[in-house]
């Protein structure tokens, strides 16, 4: 039996050594630290950064479950690992480098703590709700079916997903002197509905992904890229300084971006045509630079000490929350556990 894959790196070791040296070191800037005296950079070995214990591993018929990490690792990693080692050798990059690029972009976009937290903000907001009127669809598809004498629709996509994260219940003779039934839903928000989110969309919703026009990028001349522990951006750019992370991966005119090393960036403005490789001038840099810096959650990594990044995402200093978040990391894997157990 394979052991289970626990240190899971939601930033992969072979995309952060990009940034390392010949030691296997980066440069990593904490953006929460506990007092003011924590040193501004950290030189950190790559296999002890951008990963939290058992991020992955779900609780399967009782039992402990590496599959996910695994299957990104299969599908959207190693896959894409000679594309990426094209681009940073500057070599010629063909359609299927491309389609590898873009799914890894899309791994890297749903993979890491902050979609999860986003995602679990979103879900309990609109969930309950959701659930509700798919529940009473379901019922009356279910009646107009049975009495007009119809098929059943095949599965799709969508009922598949729900299928694995929703617990039915039904009771037929609930209400017996109505001679009423009752259905019950119940949906546990936490890591195994990200978990199957994340299979999902990578699944399905990325396939638009491929479709569009990439590029490289680099930056302007004696400027660089830098990454951080959410490394894709979703942008909405309306003008004047105004934008947002809140865009799609099919949004017409929005920007899918992610730094690949520090002299090259994946690139797409969608429906748009750039050139498979191109320079941003300095001003354009140094506002991508402000985005990355903006969208990091609690990391950012460099080749070298940056002191830009100082200025454009002063780190914060606050010693509960630093200790809060330690121990809700620390206790993650038996609390989500104990939920997907029932």
């Amino acid at each position: 039996m394979n052991q289970l894959k626990r240190n899971n790196h939601f930033v992969p070791q072979m995309y952060l050594k990009n940034w390392g040296d010949s030691s296997n070191h980066v440069w990593a800037h904490r953006l929460l630290v506990p007092r003011n005296n924590f040193r501004q950079w950290e030189y950190q070995p790559i296999g002890g950064v951008a990963y939290q214990r058992d991020l992955y591993t779900v609780i399967s018929n009782r039992q402990e479950d590496d599959t996910f990490e695994r299957w990104i690792d299969a599908e959207f990693e190693t896959p894409e690992q000679e594309s990426l080692s094209k681009v940073i050798n500057n070599k010629q990059l063909t359609n299927h480098d491309w389609h590898y690029l873009s799914l890894f972009l899309a791994a890297q976009d749903v993979r890491t703590p902050t979609n999860y937290i986003e995602s679990t903000e979103r879900w309990t907001e609109k969930l309950p709700q959701l659930l509700d009127s798919a529940l009473a669809d379901t019922v009356r598809v279910l009646d107009e079916h049975y009495h007009e004498g119809k098929p059943l629709l095949q599965e799709s996509s969508v009922t598949q997903f729900f299928g694995k994260v929703v617990d039915v219940t039904i009771t037929p003779n609930a209400i017996p002197e109505k001679d009423l039934g009752e259905i019950h839903a119940e949906i546990s928000i936490g890591r195994k509905l990200w978990i199957e989110s994340q299979r999902h969309l990578l699944t399905n919703t990325a396939k638009v992904l491929p479709t569009h026009k990439w590029s490289i990028a680099e930056p302007a001349k004696g400027m660089s890229w830098f990454t951080s522990d959410h490394p894709v951006l979703r942008l909405n750019y309306y003008g004047d300084g105004s934008y947002d992370f809140k865009g799609g991966w099919d949004k017409e005119g929005g920007n899918l971006i992610m730094p690949l090393s520090p002299n090259h960036l994946l690139f797409t403005q969608i429906g748009s045509d750039f050139p498979d490789r191109f320079t941003f001038s300095i001003d354009k840099t140094y506002e991508i630079q402000k985005f990355l810096a903006e969208r990091a959650d609690r990391l950012i990594f460099a080749h070298k000490k940056l002191p830009g990044v100082l200025r454009l995402r002063p780190r914060y200093v606050n010693l509960s929350q630093f200790i809060d978040e330690e121990e809700q990391w620390k206790n993650w894997h038996q609390e989500q556990s104990s939920a997907e157990d029932k």
